[in-house]
């Protein structure tokens, strides 16, 4: 194969989409964390931050493992590129009388924010891939 041949995975859109869409399943799994630890007392909810797609653009974007400091906590993605993104949500209002800043509502609408986003992701990506299809095939 001729070393012109182009990588469809190596356009910079594509991997921005795949970004995005990386970014949003780790997203939905920290929500989901969220609430299922919504009844434990002193619990703080945690966001991460979108991905700096300038970086991604620019190829500084590293892998990052995530880090288990106690034999309670739950393993990880080791693929997770976000984990070291993960921060304190400082969206979240004061704390319950059990000590935690879960709001159930507010977890569930970034839960949808988040499906929905991954949604139109998906969408654009799927365009995308037969728009180049289409025009290799009449190439």
């Amino acid at each position: 194969m001729s070393s012109n041949f182009f990588s469809f995975n190596q356009a910079p859109v594509i991997r921005a989409m795949q970004t995005k869409m990386n970014y949003l399943i780790e997203r939905q799994s920290v929500i989901v964390g969220i609430i299922a630890n919504a009844n434990t007392s002193f619990y703080k909810a945690k966001d991460i931050a979108p991905p700096n797609f300038q970086e991604l653009l620019d190829g500084d974007m590293k892998k990052v493992k995530m880090s288990v400091t106690s034999d309670m906590h739950k393993k990880g993605s080791s693929y997770s590129q976000f984990a070291s993104y993960i921060m304190e949500d400082e969206s979240a209002v004061d704390e319950t009388p059990m000590g935690n800043n879960v709001i159930l509502e507010e977890q569930a609408l970034k839960l949808a924010e988040t499906k929905f986003q991954y949604d139109q992701v998906t969408k654009l990506y799927k365009s995308f891939s037969e728009l180049m299809e289409l025009s290799l095939r009449n190439g």
